[in-house]
């Protein structure tokens, strides 16, 4: 059971009877202020979501649908966001921090006063216009030969196989 919680007051905002959320149809949820720390969200549609000021840090997000979705505010701190898209989300002050950003799309988002120190990508990663990856302090990692491009371990991780920086 996943219990939902106000991340101030500590009171339960809502519980979900299930082990993960990977998969769920969350569009248009209002998740704001929520703790979702180290939740399994893999390919969760969170379209449009309101999630303001929401905790998601080491959630696994990896695949997650997260267009238009509101983070401003959100901890995702050491979050997996690995392929997940966030075509036009807003991550204003949001922390992304040791974020797993490799092969993610963020094309159109806004990431104003984000944090994102030590946050990992991927040469594929997408960008919003201008965005300067290095200068913001990310770190970018690249394929092995011979390694494919999906994968149990990653995106783009055979099992076993190492990302270099």
């Amino acid at each position: 059971m996943i219990k939902i919680r106000d991340r101030h007051t500590g009171a339960a905002l809502d519980f979900v009877n299930a082990e993960t959320l990977d998969g769920t149809d969350l569009r248009d949820a209002n998740l704001g202020e929520a703790d979702l720390s180290g939740v399994s969200l893999r390919g969760t549609i969170l379209l449009r979501a309101r999630l303001v000021g929401a905790t998601l840090a080491g959630a696994d997000l990896s695949g997650a649908n997260l267009c238009w979705a509101n983070l401003r505010g959100a901890d995702l701190n050491g979050a997996r966001l690995a392929n997940a898209n966030l075509y036009g989300a807003i991550l204003v002050n949001a922390n992304l921090s040791g974020a797993d950003l490799r092969l993610a799309d963020l094309r159109g988002s806004d990431l104003t006063g984000a944090t994102l120190t030590n946050a990992l990508y991927h040469h594929s990663t997408a960008w919003p216009d201008g965005f300067n990856p290095e200068m913001r302090g990310l770190q970018r990692h690249t394929f092995h030969e011979g390694t494919t491009s999906a994968g149990d371990d990653g995106p783009g991780e055979a099992a076993g196989s190492a990302w270099e920086h």
